[in-house]
């Protein structure tokens, strides 16, 4: 209990000095003649990259804020750690060490060869690029070595349990694929020699998190049953990574061999099938849930934009995974399916995880249809049918949803914060319908794949305000959830720190700690503690009537 408890802390403390170097410079770039700018000649002096740096960043640190959630609740808790990925954790953020490391390398030779081949570099600075990693890069992959180790601690007793050849076999396999995310997937093709990882892709992204933490119980007798189900997700997501290479770049031999590695997955699976037995077949509008899901899923592989001005002969276009947030969406997707054939457990949550691919699509919609002044891309063929797998996703929840019963007297008290959490998922879906005026540039709350999970923890929380009214129990996810929400815009704002502020996160982050408060405060003795003004006492009224 004592070694568990201090690799507990270890692996805190390693989470969050590790979460701080993302905010470190991780490579440092000089240049001969430099201006100490991105403008050519000379685009660096003293300058470079830190750890926070695109979709890869992103996923570092949403899984850092993960990790020091689940170890906080575990200390506090010792009876939840044995339900938390805490191992898998650990391991993730070892491997998305090893992933920032290697998105920063590349970009770093993006930069290099921009320098050499642009013909406004001066032929002293074309010959004198000189990079060296930082400070941060060897924080940042020390404490993820040990947040790595302390994983492999926690998850001492699966590792070293005896298994039969086949589950080696697919370990082997898992691990493979997720060396691959770390191969160059795409290269630049007008630029000769630059090639990119494609871990922090989402599909790549959700698939390797998926691996890393759900290793354990897919390799346990409660995950035998749904591993043939989870290697196909994975397959399905490795595939939306490898076709959602961008319009201007090519696919490098890393997309092949993680395809490779993922079909391999499913082969090893569907060859321990020993008796097939096929899930029952779901009816009514949960068949066209699983259908509309389906569709949706076909619709993300068809083409979603196309450039309005292509060359001859260049088809320019980009399938639904390629765009902002369609790999989130997709994966969400994936999920309800899954929910409607093999996980009826999971049912509780399709209205949320519907509404939440609904507007994650109309998102990627706006994104394609406003594009800027510029209206480069153009809407394709492929949209359509996801925008009418999603209508019908939609009408298929809205036909399956009966009335709860409803305490008044609380729906009046919770009221409040339920405003409140709407209130948050407009702060965060607003700036990316593009409805707010253009001036506004500082509106946005959350930017990024922080944007989808925001999204995300604002209508679960909308849907515990809901339960509440009820009198249903929800543990501590009222006081959980705003603080997972209060978290994300604040980092930003701190990597932001030299910009304007942004005002839409400040918005955010004041309606996270008003909700933190108002939820602590009902998981502790009830909002009716606070007490209501005479004139909105429902019970009163109804006495004196």
């Amino acid at each position: 209990m004592r070694e568990r408890r201090f690799a507990l802390f270890t692996l805190l403390v390693s989470t969050l000095t590790f979460l701080t170097s993302l905010f470190l410079p991780w490579r440092q770039m000089h240049v001969a003649g430099g201006n100490g700018s991105f403008g050519l000649p000379g685009v660096f002096s003293d300058d470079g990259f830190d750890g926070w740096i695109g979709g890869v960043g992103d996923v570092a640190v949403l899984l850092a804020v993960a990790s020091v959630f689940a170890c906080l609740g575990a200390l506090v808790r010792p009876r939840l750690a044995e339900r938390l990925p805490l191992g898998g954790l650990g391991v993730g953020l070892g491997y998305l060490a090893a992933a920032v490391a290697v998105q920063v390398h590349a970009y770093t030779v993006l930069i290099e060869v921009g320098i050499r081949t642009n013909p406004r570099s001066s032929a002293r600075s074309a010959s004198h690029v000189h990079s060296v990693w930082a400070y941060g890069f060897y924080l940042g992959v020390v404490c993820g070595a040990v947040a790595g180790l302390c994983g492999l601690f926690l998850r001492r007793r699966e590792l070293l349990v005896r298994r039969p050849p086949a589950d080696v076999v697919f370990r082997a396999v898992g691990v493979g694929l997720l060396v691959s995310f770390l191969l160059p997937w795409a290269r630049q093709e007008p630029v000769p020699g630059v090639t990119f990882p494609w871990v922090g892709d989402s599909p790549a992204a959700i698939s390797a998190l998926g691996l890393l933490l759900g290793a354990g119980w897919l390799l346990s007798s409660r995950g035998k049953g749904l591993r043939l189900a989870t290697a196909v997700a994975v397959a399905v997501l490795t595939g939306a990574a490898a076709s959602s290479i961008p319009v201007f770049a090519a696919r490098a031999y890393g997309a092949w061999i993680g395809i490779g590695f993922a079909v391999a997955l499913v082969a090893i699976e569907a060859a321990r099938v020993r008796s097939v037995r096929l899930p029952r077949l779901p009816r009514g509008w949960i068949a066209v849930r699983a259908t509309a899901a389906l569709l949706l899923l076909i619709a993300f592989f068809l083409p979603w934009e196309h450039l309005s001005a292509a060359p001859e002969h260049f088809a320019g276009r980009a399938n639904g995974w390629s765009i902002f947030p369609g790999g989130v969406a997709g994966a969400l997707a994936l999920l309800v399916l899954l929910a409607a054939i093999l996980l009826p457990e999971l049912e509780a949550h399709a209205v949320t995880g519907v509404v939440a691919v609904a507007l994650l699509v109309s998102i990627m919609g706006t994104f394609v249809a406003v594009g800027g002044e510029s209206r480069i891309f153009a809407l394709d063929y492929g949209s359509y049918v996801g925008f009418a797998a999603t209508a019908a996703l939609v009408l298929s929840v809205l036909g399956a949803l009966r009335p709860v019963p409803v305490d008044p007297n609380r729906a009046l008290v919770r009221a409040r914060p339920l405003a409140a959490s709407l209130a948050c998922l407009a702060a965060v879906v607003l700036p990316l319908w593009e409805v707010l005026p253009r001036d506004w540039t500082q509106a946005d709350a959350v930017t990024g794949e922080l944007s989808a999970v925001a999204l995300l923890l604002a209508l679960y929380l909308i849907r515990a305000w809901i339960l509440s009214t009820g009198r249903r129990p929800l543990g501590r996810t009222l006081t959980v959830l705003p603080l997972g929400l209060l978290v994300l815009p604040t980092l930003e704002l701190i990597l932001l720190r030299s910009e304007p502020i942004r005002w839409g996160g400040v918005i955010l982050i004041v309606l996270s700690v008003v909700l933190a408060v108002l939820g602590w405060i009902e998981e502790r003795r009830g909002l009716e503690s606070l007490g209501l003004p005479e004139l909105f006492r429902v019970d009163r009224i109804e006495a004196e009537t």
